[in-house]
């Protein structure tokens, strides 16, 4: 592997996890737009959804700039070390401050990634029973005379039956297949 190629693949890599948070970002907008107009509950919860997914495009993004800047200085260390131009104990202090970046890293993946994965299950298992029970105690209504009216409303949402129906789709529609194009 030639030696800048780590650092080519780190940078497309901080690309790459740069545009996924843009797009999630901006996905999340949208669809938290369509659900403000529609006051729909199913787009609500999605929007939600979506925004748990924010912070893991964050910590991937600071994962592969450590990455990035971990290889670097390990290239660096490698030309003090080859050159020996300097006394071997200017070469020990720098030793020390390059091996900071590694332990940066290490961090990351020790407590950083855990973190974000452990609040993204406790995230989405809560905003899923959040979202649950509205519907669920609007099911569990007594039968009786506009029960399954006060069931439409809350699973769909009172003005989601005012919504133009072809506007929610076309949107849906466009926000899958961007998603479709990225991936």
């Amino acid at each position: 592997m030639k030696p800048g190629t780590d650092q080519t693949v780190y940078e497309r890599a901080i690309g790459a996890a740069r545009v996924g948070l843009a797009v999630q970002v901006a996905i999340t907008l949208i669809v938290g737009i369509l659900a403000v107009y529609t006051e729909n509950p199913a787009l609500r919860t999605a929007m939600w959804h979506l925004l748990g997914g924010w912070p893991i495009w964050i910590i991937l993004l600071l994962i592969y700039q450590q990455h990035r800047m971990e290889r670097i200085e390990t290239l660096e260390a490698e030309a003090l070390a080859a050159g020996k131009a300097r006394g071997s104990e200017l070469f020990e202090a720098d030793a020390d401050e390059l091996s900071l970046t590694r332990r940066r890293l290490d961090r990351l993946y020790r407590w950083g990634l855990p973190a974000v994965s452990g609040l993204m299950a406790v995230y989405l298992a809560g905003v899923g029973l959040w979202r649950f029970f509205p519907a669920l105690g609007a099911y569990r209504t007594p039968t009786q005379e506009g029960a399954s009216n006060r069931l439409l409303d809350t699973v769909l949402g009172a003005r989601a039956m005012d919504a133009d129906p072809l506007i929610v789709m076309v949107v849906v529609a466009l926000v899958t297949f961007g998603l479709f194009a990225v991936a």
